[in-house]
């Protein structure tokens, strides 16, 4: 009988051993995908903070290049191009992670109102017309379908930042 008794203890204390295993595990993982989720989350606004620096090195080009695109040189459409590709490639990088529950609707929304305040002003659509077979499908399909839905526009960056454009006359969108 004590044999019995030791085997039955033994197989109650080894099921709490693997119970108590099991939620330490469900912990471990939960605060590692906190961890990758926070570190997913820097590594997001590091990049929308540095297309920010973009717009701060050469604020006149970017000014101009959303007004007046087609009269600027080959040399600073390119670089307008590449300052403007950058904001729709970070919206990409958006809504990948929001597929993945890495990232909120409320985020996806934000950054692809800024891109979209952008590619509303003449020298935004320019590049978008130009440029939309070069972007990737998710950030293509999301701009093209709110642009398709004048409803879900978000005001020009020329009409709604004045600050950002300071000599960009505002205009009407209608």
């Amino acid at each position: 009988m004590n044999w019995e008794i030791a085997v039955a203890i033994a197989e109650i204390a080894g099921a709490i051993a693997v119970v108590v295993t099991l939620l330490y595990l469900t912990f471990q993982i939960r605060q590692n995908n906190n961890l990758a989720s926070g570190a997913a989350q820097r590594e997001l606004m590091t990049g929308f903070q540095e297309n920010l620096d973009r717009i701060r090195s050469a604020p006149k080009l970017f000014q101009h290049g959303l007004r007046d695109f087609e009269n600027l040189s080959n040399v600073d459409q390119l670089e307008f191009q590449m300052i403007f590709n950058h904001f729709v490639d970070h919206l990409e990088v958006v809504l990948r992670m929001a597929e993945r529950g890495l990232e909120t609707q409320d985020n996806v929304n934000i950054y692809g109102d800024i891109c979209l305040a952008f590619v509303q002003e003449p020298g935004g659509m320019k590049i978008w017309e130009k440029c939309r077979p070069l972007f990737f499908t998710l950030s293509r399909g999301y701009v093209e379908g709110r642009l398709a839905d004048k409803s879900t526009l978000p005001p020009r960056i020329g009409d709604s930042m004045a600050w950002w454009t300071p000599d960009m006359p505002a205009e009407n969108n209608t």
